[in-house]
């Protein structure tokens, strides 16, 4: 029997599988990408029953006219790193350009409209008819900056996928966005700004999400108990944090512990920086 390669499409799915592999991955990359833009304001709308739509819309920098047409196309395209230094890579969440290359290969398309600061004009970009255009403000509701983006059908090309995660409980899924969530915040390192997310639930009786960290309010000390508390109001109190510290030779560990104990370990969590 002779051995054959791959076709490059089965290969792209076999590198997206691998790249984004359940769907934490991609409401993370999105949120990342936004707070890389420098956004302070995420809007982020679900179709958490068929999953056919999530749209991501921020006010971050925007995305320059000349690069639009890269968006899910083109593989490894990034704008944040040009060396692979550990000072760049450390100072943002994303630097290797294959999120959103990934994402198209696992739905049916993306929709990209973005605005830059320095430009009068909103730009407009789809992977299926891979076409810039330039439409009118009026008809997007933006910011002075920003980019949405449109995710069609999540796993399109991944039935089993969709429909295991058609039948993961909703709270599950609510709760892995709030950690997620948590997570970002947590290790937000632009800590003289204020940042708001909101999530909405299309056609779903599930509450809507609006968080909003005041990060130039927070010390070192509280920083972890206000964002858990943001995030998971009425499961324990701020007073039940201690924080905590230890130093061996060269090194320092740092951490918040609950002096109080809750019967489940879903709020356990080790970040290293």
């Amino acid at each position: 029997m002779s051995i054959h390669l791959l076709s490059e499409k089965d290969q792209k799915l076999l590198r997206s599988s691998v790249l984004i592999p359940n769907f934490d991955a991609i409401l993370r990359g999105l949120i990342t990408n936004s707070l890389d833009g420098d956004a302070t304001k995420i809007n982020l709308s679900l179709d958490i029953d068929s999953f056919s739509t999530l749209v991501i819309h921020d006010n971050g920098v925007g995305i320059l006219p000349q690069c639009l047409s890269n968006i899910g196309v083109v593989n490894h395209a990034t704008s944040k790193h040009h060396n692979f230094t550990a000072a760049e890579i450390q100072s943002t969440y994303g630097y290797k350009g294959c999120f959103l290359f990934s994402l198209n290969s696992c739905c049916q398309s993306l929709e990209v409209i973005s605005k830059r600061r320095a430009y009068n004009s909103v730009w407009r970009f789809d992977t299926i008819n891979k076409c810039k255009t330039m439409i009118s403000p009026k008809n997007a509701l933006f910011y002075d900056s920003g980019t949405l983006m449109k995710v069609n059908n999540i796993y399109s090309k991944f039935p089993v996928r969709l429909k295991i995660l058609k039948n993961k409980p909703k709270h599950e899924i609510v709760h892995s966005l709030r950690q997620i969530i948590f997570d970002l915040m947590i290790t937000y390192q632009k800590h003289n700004q204020t940042v708001e997310i909101n999530v909405e639930f299309i056609n779903s009786s599930l509450p809507d999400l609006f968080y909003t960290f005041d990060f130039k309010k927070f010390s070192s000390t509280n920083a972890f108990a206000t964002i858990f508390n943001e995030i998971f109001p009425n499961v324990l109190e701020t007073r039940f944090f201690k924080k905590i510290s230890t130093t061996f030779r060269n090194f320092k560990i740092e951490g918040t512990l609950s002096i109080s104990g809750l019967p489940t370990t879903r709020y356990q969590y080790i970040f290293f920086n």
